[in-house]
């Protein structure tokens, strides 16, 4: 006898899934699928044909490289009006205040201006509260200025336009001008970045980079987009690429480990640094972290922001890079 699914988990899935189709016109992976409802690739394909059988949808299934996408086809006929509940309202209020300092005045007011259009559509006797959330914020960029730089390349990421880009790299005397195909806009650390595959520049020859360029949007000088279009990598996928080591940069690979106590064993146990760490529980209450990651350099500064909780096991070139930068910092304090 085939294994009894829970009738409340598997309904709760099945109306997300229909929901997210009908509403939206992207194709979804089943990897993107199995993460976003938890569960797996072949409860996605169930749900899917639950969905055909009882509902009669159109749905759409194909294969690009090694991944399978599922869409539903949209008919002529206009889908009903939907407002959306208190719940969702307030939700948009919480996700607006934990990330306007990301986004700058003007898409901040834009909004500002669909919830406010949603509350109309609400009854009088619904409560929106509007004081349930706020956002402690330091050392951030004011991305006001930025916001044709950001509106521009979202516009190419839709319509797949190459740009030409004039960008000032943090520790170069001038901005450097090339050729990119912008992949996908994202926030790290309170910054808002741009992964991008690097194209070719017009009557040179093309040079393929050791990494495709992560660039910070505030250091872009100018970015126009072209008429040339650039087909979209097929297996591209933002979360393998950057969640499964720890470092923002992608400049190589090391095994990580680090001997922690106090404050920052507790602190590090409440992370996830990489998807294949390990942590080790030592006398005292210490810890023993090793993970994967792709940049010594934002592995240093992890280090030396735990101070002398923090102990680098390995590997050499980390504990050497370590030691130099603490001899330094004490050069700094000599008497």
């Amino acid at each position: 006898m085939p294994r009894k699914h829970d009738d409340k988990t598997y309904g709760e899935k099945l109306i997300r899934l229909f929901a997210r189709l009908l509403f939206t016109s992207d194709r979804y992976s089943l990897n993107q699928l199995s993460k976003e409802l938890n569960c797996s690739k072949p409860t996605i394909i169930r749900l899917v044909r639950d969905i055909q059988q009882v509902y009669g949808a159109q749905i759409e299934d194909d294969i690009s490289g090694r991944e399978r996408y599922i869409s539903m086809k949209k008919t002529s006929r206009p889908l009903p009006a939907q407002c959306l509940t208190a719940d969702e309202v307030n939700l948009l209020n919480m996700c607006k205040t934990f990330t306007e300092h990301l986004v700058g005045a003007d898409f901040r007011n834009m909004v500002q201006s669909g919830i406010l259009k949603s509350r109309q559509l609400l009854p009088d006797s619904v409560d929106i509260s509007t004081n349930l959330f706020s956002s402690f914020q330091h050392g951030t960029v004011d991305y006001t200025p930025h916001q044709q730089s950001i509106q521009t390349i979202l516009d190419a990421i839709k319509k797949l336009r190459v740009c030409e880009i004039t960008y000032q790299a943090l520790m170069e005397k001038a901005p450097k001008t090339y050729y990119i195909k912008p992949l996908k806009l994202f926030s790290h650390g309170n910054t808002l970045y741009l992964h991008a595959e690097k194209a070719k520049y017009p009557g040179k020859p093309y040079k393929a980079p050791k990494f495709n360029p992560v660039l910070a949007i505030h250091r872009i000088k100018s970015i126009v987009k072209t008429d040339v279009h650039f087909e979209f990598p097929k297996n591209y996928d933002f979360n393998k690429t950057f969640d499964k080591t720890f470092g923002m940069m992608k400049n190589g690979h090391l095994d990580v480990t680090l001997r922690l106590s106090g404050w920052a064993a507790q602190f590090a146990r409440e992370k996830t640094w990489s998807e294949d760490q390990k942590i080790v529980d030592k006398p005292g209450g210490d810890i023993e972290l090793t993970f994967s990651a792709s940049s010594k350099e934002e592995v240093l500064a992890l280090v030396l922001s735990y101070g002398e909780k923090a102990k680098v096991l390995g590997p050499a070139e980390l504990v050497k890079m370590v030691r130099q930068q603490a001899e330094k910092t004490l050069q700094l304090y000599a008497v």
